[in-house]
């Protein structure tokens, strides 16, 4: 049974605790959307339609999906292993790594300095597929982790409300 939550939000922020907690929710939901994970499952199929990649987009886009769901619940078997300060560096870190890895194939692409394409389309196609897995091991699983085990019970309710305005 849920207790109420009578106090304003206002109110819960004076505790010091619950106020750290809620930037540090804040801020993991931040760098999430910061990541542009949906920018990059967005155009997932058009990255794999210019790469050449002799697999259809479609399909592609749904081994992503794959790649997404058992990296989150490879996440939930590693949490409690390696800790959430390790997936969340290892997430961040690779994420960052493979985006700059396709930012850098796109540029070299459209610049015409790789000439032969074929010899190189399996770059996107791994860009994209780790930036999924890495993504979906840490930044993107857990953050609702943090928020039940950081937010105490009694104002979870009004928290959870504004992390869910972030979403």
């Amino acid at each position: 049974e849920m207790v109420k939550c009578n106090r304003t939000f206002s109110e819960v922020l004076q505790v010091k605790s619950t106020r750290r907690a809620f930037i540090i929710i804040l801020s993991v939901f931040f760098f999430f959307h910061m990541s542009a994970i949906n920018v990059v499952l967005f155009y997932s199929i058009s990255i794999f339609k210019s790469s050449g990649v002799n697999i259809d987009p479609k399909i592609s886009s749904i081994i992503l999906g794959l790649i997404s769901f058992s990296s989150s619940v490879l996440s939930s078997l590693l949490i409690d292993k390696f800790g959430r300060k390790i997936l969340m560096i290892v997430s961040c870190a690779g994420t960052t790594l493979f985006h700059c890895v396709l930012a850098t194939y796109s540029l070299l692409i459209e610049q015409e300095i790789i000439e032969n394409v074929v010899a190189v389309n399996w770059i996107p196609v791994t860009s994209l597929s780790m930036t999924v897995f890495l993504m979906s091991i840490g930044i993107a699983s857990l953050p609702f982790v943090l928020i039940t085990e950081l937010v105490p019970h009694k104002v979870r309710n009004l928290n959870l409300f504004f992390d869910s305005l972030l979403i």
